[in-house]
């Protein structure tokens, strides 16, 4: 009989509470920086964390992370090429329970857990809305050969976290999810916001009032719905040529957006910041924060607005913001794709008495306290 020593129960207890965690980067993107927040939060509740990254290219968010936390760099380009450095992380370090960020490598880890008869535990955190992702696709692989194998493989996940309840929705009726395995937990407000409202004794701006400053933070990619918002912002500076348009972020439309502004004439009234690791005083600075997303998960760009007191805009899209926005409260829900709504909305917000405090407590359930409680209980399911 083998004798166990306490040496030997420490570090299967140990072993028991480490988390693998599975993302693609660590590049600025609300995924990567939700990712951080919870690899921070299960470190600090006493989890050994091993985040494993297809590579760290531009990793602007690698500095906010944990010292604690071990991060492994597979120097992998694209998902369709990391299936042996996954298989060969398996094999090495045996994990029982991994969480994972990006729906391609769940299911590079489905396939290694089937083939392999590996006993590991998958927990996926859905990003996007799949099927309106998928139909915006202009890949060919993603489109059709990615989403062929998402429907056969990706039910096959032990647990999957959805932000909000479209997306579950969308998992049940489009990929043949049963709900026992769905969870629906919504974004936290990030720690250095709350960490900031701590701080900031005064960190209600009361001279938003008089700004007519609109903000928007995102990668400037097609799925943002730039070209609309920019529609928008033209009809609203007609009405009012102190309109201000603030784009935080970069992307591969960039240089194409920026043309646009100024062959319309609107290059005094949309100004493009680039990227911004730390966005706090863009939203303290803003008097509306506006999304014109074509999908979205649970938009982290509306969580942050709000929790520092700024109101929101954002199109009705799936899915997220509908369960982030209270009308008249904390910002205006906009009929989905209607830029003349939108515009409307955004003169409406910039006029409209906000009760700051009413603001910021219509989201205080999403404290990081109670979503990192939720994962740790799936975690430990």
């Amino acid at each position: 009989m083998k004798i166990i020593k306490e040496g030997d129960k420490l570090e299967r207890k140990n072993q028991d509470k480490t988390i693998h965690i599975f993302i693609g980067s660590l590049r600025g993107g609300g995924a990567e920086r939700i990712c951080v927040t919870i690899a921070n939060g299960l470190i600090n509740r006493g989890y050994n964390v091993k985040l494993i990254v297809l590579n760290l290219n531009n990793a602007v968010y690698q500095k906010q992370l944990h010292p604690q936390v071990q991060i492994f760099n597979l120097k992998k380009k694209h998902t369709r090429r990391c299936f042996f450095s996954i298989y060969s992380y398996i094999l090495k370090n045996k994990p029982a329970t991994i969480l994972v960020f990006n729906y391609q490598i769940a299911l590079i880890l489905v396939l290694i857990k089937i083939t392999r008869q590996y006993n590991y535990k998958i927990i996926a955190r859905n990003i996007n809305t799949l099927s309106v992702k998928l139909k915006h696709e202009k890949s060919f692989w993603n489109k059709y050969i990615i989403n062929g194998i998402t429907k056969v493989l990706y039910k096959k996940v032990d647990l999957v976290i959805a932000q909000s309840e479209n997306m579950k929705n969308d998992l049940i009726k489009n990929y043949n999810f049963s709900i026992d395995k769905l969870n629906v937990i919504n974004n936290p407000i990030p720690y250095h916001i709350e960490a900031h409202r701590k701080t900031e004794k005064n960190h209600i701006k009361n001279n938003k009032r008089s700004i007519k400053e609109i903000l928007f933070i995102g990668r400037l990619e097609e799925a943002k719905g730039l070209d609309m918002l920019l529609n928008a912002i033209k009809i609203c500076i007609s009405v009012d040529k102190h309109i201000i348009l603030r784009v935080v972020g970069r992307g591969s439309l960039e240089q194409k957006l920026k043309k646009r502004v100024q062959e319309e004439g609107m290059d005094s009234n949309v100004i493009f910041e680039g990227f911004a690791q730390n966005v706090i005083s863009y939203y303290e600075n803003a008097a509306v924060t506006v999304l014109s997303s074509y999908y979205e998960g649970f938009p982290n760009v509306l969580v942050e607005s709000i929790a520092l007191g700024t109101p929101v805009v954002a199109y009705d899209c799936p899915s997220g913001p509908k369960e982030i926005i209270n009308n008249g409260v904390n910002g205006f829900l906009v009929e989905y794709l209607n830029v003349q709504e939108l515009s409307k909305y955004l003169l409406k917000a910039l006029t409209h008495e906000w009760n700051d405090f009413e603001i910021i407590n219509s989201i205080k359930h999403l404290s990081l306290d109670n979503v990192l409680e939720k994962y740790i209980k799936i975690l430990e399911k």
